[in-house]
């Protein structure tokens, strides 16, 4: 029955004879609808419990109703409605346990992520409940599946992946993730076959050999072998009169003061730097020669791009002198590339968000220290092990070599946490034995969890490449730690955007906003871009292409 408090006001007015007790009321019998009107009062007047709420959305969806026609109703949006529609497909032990208090509605949200009511209790009921975060109870939800942000995904495309019919379970409770693919060995499948028409294509090029490399240790398998130096050739007649005018160029446009240069001149210096960049690389090319006796190796770095190392060869192996040599291979103009500090310093950044949260789990800390500790004393050549983990133990430095962290959101809770610790532990060392037999076993963790924090290293030096050992062990770490730098770090025109190209400027702006850059944006100084960039970020999470994933 609806109107129960304008009944109890009627009868308030009776007992105030102001009427009748017979005071004749009219009521309406519904029987079609009745659900649907008690749920537009507790929608729109009064808002009703959430499982009430998705229980009722599915039974009218039952009826017939579409998403789209339930939403219209009740003046919401067809995500709300879907997302409701999710949680209805919760095993119904956990929802009255959600009913009652027991789980959060951010839990059952990560339980939504699949249909299977076994899974889902199987999940809640193992885990403890320091273990029941909603990042956890999904990651244990998805352990079949494949992360769309995983780098095999991001080498294929995921709109290929789909094309070819593969299945994908999407948590509509995150919209910046993709989801999860569920056609494991189809993603395997194509990968094989992208990496083979490389190959492929390398060897139609005129390379002896191409090996393809997918394990995490590619970099060291790399060590096996020797590199070939590319040879230096002439630039023809036409490049060379080009790179010199470039060049005059260039240097005029660099004389003027800052008060003459336009937004024009600044687009064009940043235009002529990238052709002298292609121009110079064009200076190293590998020979017909070169390549029928040296190869190739494929694989795949940790944000899916194809990762080529060219001109190798065994070690120790004899060649004619004058196509042999060490060195590496130009490299193409990469228009991300940023400049070494800036690289440095994101990344430093990064390193103080994985120690942040890596304190707050023991479970990932203990496996780091025992992945770096087994290396150390189980493998032969332990000192080829991947890991982000420094352990001699030595803390990695960051505030003496690189300021730019002091003060950031994770230098600050890591120096409270440092604060924490030292007002429970012993003043004398020789008392922490002890004091450790002592304590249960959460404190231990808890105290090895922030002890292994302070040996992370995640930063990518200038000379560094992005699949360097460490830095692809710190990315394994982030993803096991559910990592969102946005959490920790927001770009300003200070930090991130007057230290990069104006035309990389404009490309965040339109890869923030997801819309076309207004023709105004263009004509503006780098500066006031930067500023504008700032602006146009500001609420949206936005990362530089280094600090995601």
């Amino acid at each position: 029955m609806a109107g129960g408090r304008r009944l109890a006001a009627l009868q308030a007015l009776a007992k105030q004879q102001k009427i009748p007790k017979d005071y004749a009321v009219p009521c309406k019998v519904v029987t079609d609808s009745a659900e649907e009107l008690s749920l537009v009062e507790n929608t729109i007047r009064q808002p009703m419990h959430p499982a009430d709420q998705f229980e009722a959305f599915h039974r009218l969806v039952g009826t017939g109703l579409s998403v789209e026609d339930v939403a219209a109703r009740f003046g919401i949006t067809p995500l709300f409605v879907a997302q409701r529609l999710k949680l209805a497909n919760v095993s119904p032990t956990l929802i009255q346990l959600y009913r009652d208090g027991g789980m959060r509605l951010e839990q059952l949200e990560a339980l939504a992520i699949t249909n299977d009511h076994e899974a889902q209790e199987q999940v809640w009921n193992a885990a403890h409940e320091w273990e029941r975060t909603p990042s956890a109870l999904r990651r244990a939800l998805t352990q079949s599946t494949v992360d769309a942000q995983d780098k095999r995904v991001l080498f294929v495309g995921l709109d290929t992946y789909l094309q070819r019919g593969g299945g994908l379970e999407r948590d509509l409770f995150d919209a910046d993730h993709d989801g999860f693919l569920t056609g494991g060995c189809l993603l395997e499948i194509l990968v094989t076959e992208k990496l083979q028409a490389e190959a492929d294509k390398l060897k139609a090029d005129g390379w002896s050999w191409v090996e393809i490399n997918r394990t995490d240790d590619r970099w060291l398998a790399n060590r096996t072998y020797r590199k070939l130096q590319p040879k230096s050739v002439p630039l023809s007649k036409e490049l060379e009169d080009e790179d010199a005018q470039l060049r005059k160029e260039l240097k005029a446009l660099e004389a003027k003061d800052d008060t003459e240069t336009s937004s024009q001149d600044e687009a064009r210096i940043e235009e002529i730097d990238r052709r002298l960049a292609i121009i110079e690389a064009s200076r190293y090319v590998y020979t017909a020669i070169q390549k029928s006796i040296f190869g190739v190796m494929l694989g795949i770095t940790y944000n899916g791009q194809l990762a080529a190392d060219y001109g190798l060869t065994k070690q120790g192996a004899t060649k004619d002198s004058d196509e042999a040599g060490e060195g590496t291979p130009a490299e193409a103009v990469d228009s991300e590339k940023l400049s070494g500090s800036l690289q440095q310093g994101l990344t430093a950044q990064r390193t103080a968000a994985i120690r942040a949260e890596l304190m707050a789990r023991p479970d990932i800390a203990l496996v780091a220290i025992t992945q770096r500790l087994a290396g150390h004393f189980c493998y032969s050549s332990y000192q080829g092990v991947p890991t982000a983990v420094m352990i001699s133990p030595v803390r990695f430095g960051l505030e003496a070599d690189l300021p730019v962290t002091i003060g950031s959101k994770a230098d600050e809770q890591l120096n409270a946490a440092a604060q924490a610790w030292a007002q429970r532990l012993p003043e004398n060392i020789d008392q922490l034995w002890d004091w450790l037999m002592d304590q249960p076993q959460n404190v231990i963790l808890d105290l090895l969890a922030f002890a292994v924090a302070q040996t992370i290293n995640a930063v990518q030096l200038p000379h560094h490449k992005a699949d360097e050992g460490h830095l692809g062990a710190a990315n394994a770490l982030s993803k096991a730690l559910g990592l969102d730098m946005a959490n920790w770090w927001t770009p300003t025109a200070e930090n991130y955007f007057q230290r990069i190209k104006k035309d990389q400027i404009l490309a965040a702006i339109k890869d923030a906003s997801g819309q076309p850059l207004p023709d105004r944006m263009t004509a503006l100084k780098k500066s006031d871009l930067a500023q504008e960039a700032e602006t146009s970020v500001e609420g949206t999470r936005w990362l530089p292409p280094i600090l995601r994933g």
